[in-house]
């Protein structure tokens, strides 16, 4: 038993260090390698496509034209600073303030000081539309400029039109999160999410900033479902699935919807991880018989244990829950684990006949004779 618990510890130990580092090289992979840091109010972005390379490094509050071609404002002490490389030609723009506030333009071609001509301009402007319309970089205030003149259509019209996924995951979260929308129109932005963006966890992401006020809409959660179903990643798809588990949003149909789900999962921690957090927020789940089915497919004697006990942890269990949970005992393909279960079983069943002689019938399954005597003699106390 000694050794089972540390080999539980490792286990937890090893899955928080894979979930930090993915989640990290997620966040560098998904905005390659942009990145925003809102504390010091800097944000880069850096692109390889081909032989071009594009650095774009921004501080400060900056207040673009109306059409993004060219900068009209910096806060006091802020910048811009871009960077383009391609093959041997290096040309690159600084704009800055200087301690009177005044804007400040310099232009260089391998590193040699040009004049700030139309030529620089328009390069000028071709790079901040790409880092507005492709990075995501603004996108606050160009999702509400797109929503003041067309609405959510409007937003949702523009955002295929980005390039990477980072970036339309931003336009999205900022018009979930920030603008009213009508019912009848969420499950088209989820349908839209699910198909527009390829990355698990950008997708993820997008998908998580639906607001919860909408989640007792049938048409809503189903959509959901479908999009969860698209992730990718085990990973990605099980966070998905836990999300599912917070709030008392679903109903019956919808929770086998979710348990469907479950079993698309690949690693038998991820299945029993979203299991048990799917009871834990939704306990009558354990009255569907789907639930067993996909707890008995979890893939290790271990998990399927994990997660039987956590149907047999909460104050009370239903008989018919205690039920199905000694049947899909059975189905648990170690004795030691199948052996905890009933034990446990045989506590919450004290006063119960039927319930009883179903645990005496289960323990035809422990190949041991060494275990099956501890839970008959449980059952004679």
């Amino acid at each position: 038993m000694q050794n089972k618990r540390v080999g539980f510890l490792i286990m937890a130990l090893m899955t928080a260090f894979v979930t930090t580092g993915f989640a990290q090289r997620a966040r560098i992979v998904s905005q390659p390698p942009d990145s925003l840091n809102d504390n010091v109010d800097e944000w880069f972005m850096n692109r390889a496509d081909n032989e071009r390379g594009l650095q774009v490094r921004i501080k400060g509050k900056v207040e673009f034209t109306a059409d993004y071609r060219d900068i009209e404002s910096l806060s006091r002490n802020g910048f811009v600073r871009l960077r383009e490389t391609r093959g041997t030609q290096l040309r690159h723009i600084e704009i800055e303030t200087d301690k009177d506030g005044v804007v400040r333009r310099s232009y260089f071609i391998n590193d040699i000081v040009q004049s700030f001509d139309q030529a620089a301009r328009q390069w000028l402007a071709e790079v901040m539309r790409e880092t507005v319309r492709q990075g995501g970089y603004d996108a606050d205030r160009r999702v509400a400029h797109l929503y003041q003149q067309g609405g959510a259509s409007a937003v949702l019209d523009v955002i295929p039109l980005l390039k990477d996924d980072f970036g339309k995951r931003v336009y999205y979260e900022q018009l979930l999160r920030r603008h009213p929308l009508e019912a009848a129109l969420v499950p088209r932005v989820i349908k839209q999410i699910a198909r527009d963006l390829t990355s698990a966890y950008e997708k993820r992401e997008a998908l998580n900033a639906v607001p919860r006020r909408f989640l007792g809409d049938v048409a809503v959660i189903n959509e959901l479902i479908a999009a969860a179903a698209t992730l990718d990643s085990d990973h990605e798809r099980g966070l998905m699935l836990s999300a599912f588990a917070q709030g008392d949003e679903l109903t019956g149909e919808q929770l086998i919807g979710v348990l469907k789900l479950v079993g698309t999962l690949n690693r038998p921690f991820d299945k029993a991880e979203a299991l048990v957090a799917l009871h834990r927020g939704h306990p009558q789940v354990a009255a569907q018989p789907a639930f067993f089915t996909a707890a008995n497919g979890v893939g290790t004697a271990f998990e399927q244990s994990r997660v039987l006990l956590a149907v047999m942890g909460v104050r009370r269990v239903e008989p018919a829950v205690l039920k199905l949970t000694i049947e899909s005992a059975t189905h648990i393909s170690q004795d030691y684990e199948m052996t905890g279960v009933l034990l446990r079983a045989v506590t919450l069943s004290e006063g119960d006949e039927d319930l009883r002689q179903r645990i005496v019938a289960a323990t035809k399954s422990i190949r041991t004779e060494y275990d099956r005597g501890r839970v008959l003699a449980a059952l004679s106390r």
